[in-house]
C-alpha cells in the first residue's frame, strides 16, 4: 500500500489479536491498518519457514543479524531483508 493509497477496512482484514486478549468471553479482533501492522510484526518476528507446515516462505531472517557488527553491508542487508519480507504482504505495494 502505498502512502495516500486508501483500503477499505474489509480489504486490509481481520484477525485475533496476538495477545490474545477476550472480551465478554469472545477473543479481542484486530482489524484495517492495526491488522495490517500486526500481521508485519507477526511475519519480522517469525523465524523464516518455521511454520511450513501451514504456510510456505513465512516468516523472515532478521535473526541471522543479531550479534553482527554494525558494518553498513550489515544494516542495507537486513534493511534489504525487511523490506522484501514486508513486500510479501499482498497488502504492501511498497516500503
Amino acid at each position: 500500500m502505498k502512502s495516500g493509497d486508501y483500503m477499505d477496512n474489509r480489504e486490509l482484514g481481520v484477525d485475533v489479536n496476538r495477545q490474545w486478549q477476550q472480551f465478554d468471553g469472545d477473543l479481542v479482533l484486530v482489524s484495517g491498518t492495526d491488522n495490517v501492522e500486526q500481521a508485519i510484526f507477526n511475519r519480522l518476528t517469525c523465524r523464516y519457514d518455521s511454520m511450513s507446515y501451514f504456510y510456505l516462505d513465512y516468516g523472515s531472517r532478521i535473526r541471522e543479524w543479531m550479534g553482527k557488527v554494525n558494518f553498513e553491508q550489515n544494516l542495507n542487508s537486513l534493511a534489504s531483508e525487511v523490506s522484501m519480507r514486508v513486500k510479501e504482504d499482498p497488502r504492501i505495494s511498497d516500503c
